[in-house]
Parts: structure tokens; C-alpha cells; sequence
């Protein structure tokens, strides 16, 4: 299992135009789109998990475990619990501010569980995966 490391959404200055770019080295996602009726093939932009700063999993170990089961060739950012869609797009360079995510669309909580998103990024259409936490898995106690 590859080990892996979060990028902080909140913490870390990040090159996300670099992200894009090594988008294409990597293996493409099929995602449906109604438009054609059909699976077309987008680059994979990464994994936000939202709301792993809050309770068990602090835990780094586990942290890495599941990330690197879970999401083995995508990065893998962290956001924190209270962040929203907007914040998380504005955050990677998709919209100049949240204001502006949330006058194209994007005034969203984010659900719980595995949500993908097909967006621009740096003019690159692509896959953005974001992992909530369900709410009843928030206080179990790892170990």
C-alpha cells in the first residue's frame, strides 16, 4: 500500500496549475455524462476529504491507511470540517473567490460520502472527488 501524504487545503501554499499538468500523467476517470449519454474519460484532479481534522481521525496512521486503500494514484487534500464547496474551489484555483463558486452553481454543502464533481480547472475539464465523512462514522473509536 502506498504511503501518502495530505496536502492542507487550509495550511499548505500548493502549485494546484502543477496538479492539473500531472493530471494527464495519470490514469483517467470514466465518468457518465448525461449530455452524450455515456462514460467519457476526464483527467483525475484528486481527493478532498473534508472534516478528518475533527475527532478519531487525527490519527496520521489511519489517515495514510485508508488514503492510500481508498484513493492508491489520486493526491489527496484535507479541508476542514466547516468548509463548504465554494471554499474548497476557490481554495484550488477553479473560482477567484467563493462569491464567485457560488454565483456559477456552486452554493453547496458537501454530502456525505464520495461526491464527484466534473469542473475546469486552469482551463482543463476534469474529475474532482470529495470525501465526507458520514456522521455516524465521526465518533467511532479508532484505534
Amino acid at each position: 500500500m502506498p504511503h501518502k501524504t495530505f496536502i492542507s487545503l487550509e495550511t499548505t501554499p500548493f502549485d494546484f496549475g502543477f496538479l492539473v499538468s500531472e493530471a494527464t500523467n495519470r490514469p483517467p476517470m470514466l465518468v457518465w455524462d448525461p449530455k452524450r449519454g455515456g462514460l467519457v474519460k476526464l483527467p483525475d484532479f484528486g481527493v478532498v476529504v473534508v472534516g478528518w481534522d475533527a475527532g478519531p481521525m487525527v490519527d496520521n496512521r489511519w489517515k495514510e491507511d485508508i488514503a492510500g486503500w481508498l484513493f492508491d494514484e489520486s493526491p489527496i487534500m484535507s479541508a476542514p470540517e466547516s468548509w463548504r464547496m465554494p471554499q474548497i474551489l476557490r481554495t484550488i484555483g477553479a473560482f477567484k473567490s467563493a462569491g464567485e463558486a457560488v454565483r456559477n452553481g456552486w452554493n453547496l454543502d458537501v454530502p456525505e460520502g464520495l461526491s464527484q464533481h466534473t469542473l475546469r480547472l486552469f482551463k482543463v475539464k476534469g474529475v474532482l472527488s470529495v470525501f465526507r465523512i458520514p456522521a455516524t462514522c465521526r465518533n467511532l473509536p479508532f484505534e
